[in-house]
């Protein structure tokens, strides 16, 4: 069995509307308030790891389907760039779903709404994630999701590093508190569960929101 090494290099990997939905159940956030890069630095430095790098991926919506949103996101990956933090976009579609809601009589009605869906960033980070270990790039990979569909990608990585007799951690990152209704991360990996004063040391306080003119 491979020892443990001394310097452990590590990789993070962000599923950014993961992150958000996570962040906004457990300390009731509306938008993505996160500093990705503060986030990466905070959960290496809590466990011993040098941070290598940091990817972040989203699904972002059109200037026509919604451009409030469009710029918001624009701005913040810009800002990410200039921090080093590598991004990968995929545009946002939309489709119109029943969902019971309630009414103003408190009674769950049927409602069509538009819902967004985002295609290929689950695939599109563990192919990443995989390329990274394959080519040694890290001996830790940080993914913060808990997007059981990564399972997959995590089975493989640890068959190329008992294939190779290499020491490799895989971590499951996220927002959780008592609201949370999913406390698990990746199964296969180790979880490392972010309370609300450490995530709130990590916030981007940056105005991305495009401001009316009067």
């Amino acid at each position: 069995m491979c020892e443990e090494p001394k310097h452990k290099s590590a990789r993070v990997f962000v599923d950014g509307q993961n992150l958000y939905f996570q962040a906004k159940e457990a300390f009731g956030y509306w938008y993505p308030n996160y500093d990705v890069m503060a986030l990466a630095r905070f959960v290496c430095k809590s466990n011993g790891y040098n941070l290598g790098g940091v990817n972040f991926y989203t699904g972002v919506p059109s200037e026509k389907d919604d451009s409030l949103w469009a710029n918001f996101w624009n701005k913040k990956l810009s800002s990410m760039s200039r921090t080093a933090v590598r991004h990968y976009t995929t545009q946002l579609k939309y489709s119109l779903q029943t969902k019971y809601i309630k009414d103003d009589s408190d009674n769950f009605v049927e409602k069509e709404v538009l819902v967004a869906r985002e295609k290929g960033i689950d695939i599109k980070i563990a192919i990443d994630v995989l390329k990274c270990c394959r080519r040694h790039e890290c001996n830790v990979a940080i993914i913060f999701s808990q997007d059981q569909d990564l399972y997959e990608a995590v089975k493989e990585i640890k068959a190329i590093a008992k294939a190779e007799d290499r020491w490799i951690k895989i971590v499951s990152a996220y927002p959780v508190s008592s609201l949370s209704q999913n406390q698990r991360g990746i199964n296969g990996t180790d979880w490392v569960m972010i309370g609300k004063p450490d995530y709130d040391k990590c916030l981007d306080l940056k105005e991305y929101f495009t401001k009316k003119t009067e």
